[in-house]
């Protein structure tokens, strides 16, 4: 602190010096101790106010550098400075300067000041404060330097101003900001203002701006700091920073043991001036006591001495030790980022770089269990894609056999046969399957193969598209072979297919015009292909939503409304014949007057269903990408068309795979409301859609049709929307760019491609593959048509499971020779080489490695290497021989060269330790991912759940309907039986009691019972049944009368009857030895019940 004191005085020292530059401000003249005329009051006087004026000279910096970085001049000035920080808008926008993304100038409050000079501060400043914190914390500065929020709202900002002081000096070291312009003598304050500041600063410690750069110097290097320094283009400034700031810190540490040292020596003359003080004292006082204790004086205080000496060495030396760790540690961190930057940027790597980095090839226990949980994961999410694709058909087969129910359609046991079935696969869909044994594993390698290539050849399943038209080939076959695209690498390979489909396509078409063609069986295969690959997406449910609150308009409006646009049916409906003409029909007053509010209707709709979608649309990569491909396509086919002309087929490509469905079903607003369209809203829906899909293709009315010329106007209005839009989101990024891989990226060695595959849909698209092979594999797929031969088509459950989980990888390349793959053993070398690198075998380059003694340590870590692995090397050494072996072989193939020492391996393992540091980062976000999609499928679920829940609660609505219509008779004015029958309804609706002797049921078969069984034949004879309706649905209670004090009660529901029945189940027992006929027992509560004969 001394030395820090001595600068400030020296850097402000002047004599008899006007601050305002007119004579009127506070001279702040150089102190000296020596002047011993000088009052004490006067000097500390002008210590305050050097004190002031140096605190009004920061102040000041700190504005100029405030106004450079936020090129702003209308910053407060220095004496308001402070004031103005406690609203928090200058910190937030400084916090903007710095992370325009963290701190967006819309999530500044009162960014011009307007409320706080109006009202005030107001408690929501402090967000300013807090987002201003957040971007110092965001950029790795010392959170110790930044200021409470409290305080800063309070007006505490002394430490404000040291903050940013620090922060400018920060910023500028990282190239962030602009530098801080001293202005010590260069700037004059009037007195008022002066004294003012050191009003303000009377009470308050002032913190040393002078240590700011020594803090900053100080502090350990964050990741930030190293991330700056390593991409500077700039190595010899970098180095010469590097060198300042060894200096600076070399010099602190000089200086801080040249103060220790004064400070122990200062220590050591106040102790002995101490020691001989107390050793006069006790020597006088000694004098007079006996010469023992004399003694033993002198030696407790030379015991005092040694140990106050001891504490401070031992704080010496842990101060020490403290600062030597963290410069060690900071010095290792920087040593590996430059090793890293090194192994990344360089052409060549040295072995002894690689050697820093091995360690990342080596497989732990983490790696083990995130694998582990990825697999697991896609193992749930396959299951749960297809149970819940199932579940919605199965649902929607419900649906609609409710509907016919209500309708009388069907009966009441093809229902129930319909919920049973789906309940039985609720409760059955995830049920664990055994693990496949090895024999059954092997018989699946060929599969694997040929999976991997029809996934990352798309000319095989373009193929088998062309040639298939059977139904469920997208749901059954292809979507699951890539793993239903929810992740990067089977989206990647689908989108592919969808491109290679798109464009066989294009160059089939005769006539530009038939890419429009509605009529075009093949066009609409493709379309409604890629229509079903958009839907896959959870971005696809945004159209749905936006159409949403459209779809509740449409639905509220006037259902009665007359919409026809045929002139032609409604002048044969009005008069009973063909018109002559369109204009004959067109003549009619009536029929005008329907023809214009019909297109007054139509056109509203379509503006209002259009403005619905294609507002703020924001269409996903994949629609993008095929859009460009459908423009790039018909540019190479049909080079005489004008590009509006090709933007007006993209358009309709857009409306028919991405846009049309959601418009016309509304699923989403009829599911979530439970409301559904009636027949003439479908209609009108459909004559809607049809308008916007004219406008999406550019296409008018013609003169065949004049009535309908008056729409076109809507119809180019609508088109330009939809040009618009095309032109302003078609990119010319490849695919490789947009998903950042290629075919080959696919198929990394450290990512091998698993698949999740119901062996339902695995014998399905065998079957279809098996049924077309010879259009599928061409002449260049004729080794993927014999590995298809070779695949044994007789998949059984039992011995393979429900549920398959394959690792995908490619066919082995044709050998070079018949015995030596060179490829394959290259790799195989690389491997052996890289265990010698992690047992630790010495050298710096390969060819020593090889040749370096291979002790006794190193087979120790070798056998803990390969622990439970099958390795055909027993001995590290062994292992070392093969590897030389190898690489003579592999000389000779001009893979290597001795030359530069083997430096291809090294550079090989360089790759592989990028790639696997890749994997590890992209593993994190697969698991993240994979997460995420399980809860939105679980959510699926349960909204099938849900869903099936209520369909019970209407079919059981729909079955006492039914149970209450059926015992009502119809009463006609004119009957003379009115009163009676009314009598005998009101009968039938109140609960109903019914006697009955066991010998009667006995002979209506009722009861089961042996009839060679006379004795209990003879029982149940005597007892008599009482069958009460207790006036809950289907409830019954059976009460079974053995004598008068033997009396017992039973419940039954007649539902569980009726299951029992459809299950054919013949009996049900009502008591311990009683039992009924199922059927019989139905049809006898029937008679007596539910019907009125």
């Amino acid at each position: 602190m001394a030395q820090s004191e001595t600068i400030t005085v020296n850097d402000v020292d002047t004599t008899k010096r006007s601050l305002d530059g007119n004579g009127n401000g506070v001279d702040i003249e150089k102190l000296d101790d020596k002047q011993g005329e000088i009052s004490a009051d006067l000097m500390d006087e002008k210590r305050k106010n050097r004190k002031a004026y140096e605190y009004l000279c920061r102040l000041s910096e700190v504005r100029t550098w405030i106004g450079e970085l936020l090129a702003d001049e209308g910053i407060p000035p220095p004496i308001d400075l402070e004031e103005n920080l406690t609203n928090g808008v200058l910190l937030a926008r400084i916090g903007n300067a710095i992370s325009a993304k963290l701190v967006p100038l819309s999530k500044i409050f009162d960014l011009d000041q307007s409320k706080y000079q109006h009202d005030g501060l107001t408690y929501r400043h402090t967000d300013n404060i807090v987002q201003w914190r957040k971007s110092l914390l965001n950029l790795g500065f010392p959170e110790i330097i930044i200021p409470e929020t409290v305080d800063i709202y309070q007006g505490k900002n002394v430490a404000t101003i040291f903050c940013l002081f620090t922060l400018a000096i920060y910023l500028h070291r990282l190239r962030k900001g602009p530098p801080l312009k001293n202005q010590t003598e260069n700037i004059h304050f009037s007195e008022s203002d002066v004294q003012f500041i050191s009003e303000r600063l009377k009470d308050q410690k002032l913190p040393s701006f002078d240590d700011a750069e020594g803090i900053l110097s100080n502090r350990s290097v964050s990741k930030a700091d190293l991330n700056s320094t390593s991409t500077s283009p700039d190595d010899e400034a970098i180095k010469a920073l590097e060198d300042k700031n060894k200096t600076e810190q070399t010099r602190a540490a000089i200086v801080i043991q040249e103060n220790f040292r004064k400070y122990k020596m200062k220590q050591e003359t106040q102790r002995k001036f101490k020691e001989e003080a107390t050793a006069a004292q006790i020597k006088f006082e000694e004098e007079a006591k006996a010469a023992q204790l004399k003694f033993d004086q002198e030696a407790k205080a030379a015991q005092l001495a040694y140990e106050e000496e001891k504490k401070v060495a031992q704080k010496m030396w842990e101060e020490q030790t403290k600062a030597a760790k963290i410069i060690q540690d900071s010095f290792r961190k920087y040593k590996r980022k430059q090793n890293s930057d090194t192994l990344l940027n360089s052409s060549d790597p040295s072995l002894y770089l690689v050697r820093n980095f091995v360690e990342l090839l080596r497989n732990t226990e983490v790696d083990y269990e995130e694998d582990l949980t990825i697999e697991r994961t896609r193992s749930r999410i396959s299951r749960l894609i297809t149970n819940n694709r199932n579940m919605d058909m199965d649902l929607d087969e419900l649906d609609h056999k409710i509907s016919l129910l209500i309708r009388n359609r069907i009966t009441l046991q093809e229902v129930i046969e319909e919920r049973s079935k789906i309940d039985s696969k609720m409760t059955s869909q995830f049920t664990t399957q055994g693990s496949i044994r090895r024999k059954e594993r092997g018989q699946l390698n060929n599969l694997q193969v040929l999976l991997f290539h029809l996934q990352v050849e798309p000319q095989h399943l373009s193929n088998l598209f062309e040639v298939c038209n059977k139904e469920g080939l997208y749901e059954k076959g292809l979507l699951p072979l890539f793993h239903f695209v929810y992740e990067k690498r089977e989206e990647f390979l689908f989108v592919r297919l969808c491109r290679e489909i798109m464009k066989r396509y294009i160059y089939s078409l005769n006539e530009p015009k038939d890419f429009s063609n509605i009529n075009n069986e093949e066009g609409k295969k493709v379309f409604k292909f890629i229509s079903r690959f958009f839907q896959s997406f959870p971005s696809y449910d945004v159209v749905a939503i936006s159409l949403k609150e459209q779809h509740r308009i449409y639905y509220a409006e006037e259902q009665e409304i007359r919409v026809n646009l045929n002139p032609i049916t409604m002048f044969e409906e009005k008069f009973n014949r063909v018109p002559n003409d369109i204009y004959e029909a067109l003549a009619d007053e009536e029929i005008i007057s329907v023809l214009n509010l019909s297109k007054s209707f139509i056109t509203s709709q379509a503006y209002a269903f259009a403005d619905s979608v294609l507002h703020d649309i924001k269409l996903p990569k994949t629609v993008r990408y095929l859009m460009k491909v459908v423009q790039v396509e018909l540019r190479n086919k049909h080079s005489e068309l004008s590009s509006v002309k090709i933007s007006a087929y993209v358009c309709h490509f857009l409306w028919k795979c991405y846009l049309e469905k959601p418009m016309v079903e509304g699923k989403l607003f009829q599911r979530e409301t439970g409301k559904q369209f009636s027949p003439a809203q479908k209609e009108r829906l459909v004559m809607i859609t049809k308008l916007i899909g004219y406008a999406a293709l550019g296409k008018s009315y013609s003169s065949h049709e004049p009535h309908l010329f008056s729409l076109n106007e809507t119809i180019s209005e609508l088109h330009n929307k939809f040009l618009s839009i095309v032109n302003s989101t078609l990119e010319n990024n490849t695919l490789d760019q947009i998903y950042e891989m290629n075919q080959f990226t696919t198929s990394m060695s450290c990512q091998k491609p698993i698949i999740n595959i119901s062996l339902e849909h695995l014998k399905f698209l065998h079957g279809i593959i098996d049924e077309h092979k010879d259009k599928i594999f061409d002449a260049s797929g004729a080794r993927l048509r014999k590995l298809f031969d070779s695949i044994d088509s007789k998949f059984e459950e039992e011995k393979i499971g429900a549920h398959l989980t394959l690792s995908l990888c490619p066919m082995a390349p044709e050998r070079i020779n018949n015995s030596i793959d060179s490829q394959e053993l290259f790799i195989q070398t690389r491997k052996f080489f890289v265990d010698l690198l992690l047992c630790g075998v010495a050298g710096e380059n390969v060819p020593e490695v090889l040749d370096s003694e291979i002790d006794e340590e190193h087979e120790k870590v070798y056998r803990e290497l390969i622990n439970q692995t099958e390795d055909p090397f027993p001995t590290l050494l062994s292992k070392q021989q093969k590897v030389r072996e190898n690489l003579k072989i592999l000389k000779e193939f001009g893979i290597v060269s001795s030359e530069n020492n083997y430096q291809t391996l090294v550079n090989q393992i360089t790759n592989e330790i990028k790639r696997q540091g890749q994997y590890r980062q992209g593993r994190n976000k697969q698991i993240d991912h994979l997460q995420e999609t399980v809860k939105g499928l679980e959510d699926k679920r349960k909204d099938n759940e849900e869903r099936l829940l209520k369909y019970k609660e209407c079919l059981n609505s729909c079955v006492e309907n039914m149970r209450r219509s059926s015992i009502k008779p119809q009463i006609t004015s004119s009957s003379s039986k009115a009163s009676k029958m009314l009598n005998d309804r009101e009968k039938l609706l109140n609960p109903k009691s019914l006697k009955v002797s066991g010998e009667k049921l006995l002979k209506k078969e009722i009861i089961d019972v042996d009839p060679k069984d006379k004795a209990l034949v003879k029982e149940f004879s005597k007892m008599n049944f009482e069958i009460n309706f207790t006036g809950k649905m289907d409830q019954f209670e059976i009460i079974l009368k053995k004598s008068k004090t033997d009396i017992s009660t039973y419940p039954i529901n007649f539902q569980d009857l009726l299951e029992l029945e459809f299950n054919d189940v013949q009996t049900i027992p009502i008591s311990d030895n009683t039992i009924f006929n199922v059927k019989n027992f139905i049809a006898f509560l029937n008679k007596k019940f539910y019907a009125k004969k």
